[in-house]
Parts: C-alpha cells; sequence; structure tokens
C-alpha cells in the first residue's frame, strides 16, 4: 500500500499529506447525499483525526486543521441561521 501512494506521490508531484487529504475527502462526499450538515460533520470529524494523526507524526498537519476550522466555522454558521428561523414556541401557541 505504501509503494502505490509513493507512486501516486512522485507522478502527481504532490506530498503524501495532500494525498491523504485527496483520498479522505471525496470519500466523505458520499454523506453528502443524504445531508449537508452530516457532511460537514463526517468532514470535520476526519479532519481532526487527521490533524491528530499527523501532528504525532511530525508531518504537515496545517491543511486538515484548516479544514477543520472550515467545517466549525460552517456548522456554527448553520446553527446560528437555522436558530433564528425556527420559532422559540414551536408547538406551543
Amino acid at each position: 500500500m505504501i509503494g502505490v501512494i509513493e507512486t501516486i506521490t512522485g507522478t502527481l508531484g504532490i506530498s503524501f499529506e495532500y494525498v491523504i487529504m485527496i483520498i479522505l475527502g471525496v470519500s466523505s462526499m458520499v454523506f453528502a447525499a443524504r445531508s449537508m450538515l452530516v457532511w460537514l460533520l463526517v468532514t470535520f470529524l476526519l479532519s481532526a483525526g487527521l490533524t491528530m494523526w499527523f501532528y504525532a507524526a511530525g508531518l504537515n498537519y496545517a491543511p486538515p486543521l484548516g479544514a477543520m476550522f472550515f467545517c466549525i466555522g460552517v456548522l456554527c454558521l448553520s446553527l446560528y441561521l437555522t436558530s433564528k428561523s425556527t420559532s422559540s414556541y414551536a408547538g406551543l401557541i
């Protein structure tokens, strides 16, 4: 498996970290068919795991960290917009 990744990184001219980010990014898009928020949550969890793995292994952890912060921002924005669009008296009136 490592030989395949080394072949891909050598052929494309990109680093190991970006190959792993691309693979996990494409694989997380399967969850986008269900819901955009589910996809964002899965992408957040995967990027958080990648950040921890890359940091512990001494690799470049900035790209998954940026993806994690992006997902946190979009999830917070969607929570804010959802709270503003619903009534606080739902079902009581």
